[in-house]
């Protein structure tokens, strides 16, 4: 009782399947992974999803849409 869960995944855990998800995502379709996609790939809450996306986006600032 009251102990820490040794299975949950620490923040770099997260951060790095997040990155990994962004990069697949981008390389498919060209765009920025979804809030959607990482609340439900990684099993977040839509306020820490989009806080992720946000870095991510920060990260890579090449996420403008494309002109079509």
């Amino acid at each position: 009782m009251g102990e820490a869960r040794t299975d949950s995944p620490t923040q770099g855990d997260v951060w790095a399947r997040a990155t990994a998800i962004d990069d697949a995502v981008r390389a498919v379709t060209g765009r920025p992974v979804s809030v959607w996609r990482l609340r439900s790939d990684l099993h977040l809450g839509p306020k820490r999803a989009r806080q992720i996306r946000t870095q991510l986006l920060a990260r890579r600032p090449d996420h403008a849409e494309p002109l079509s």
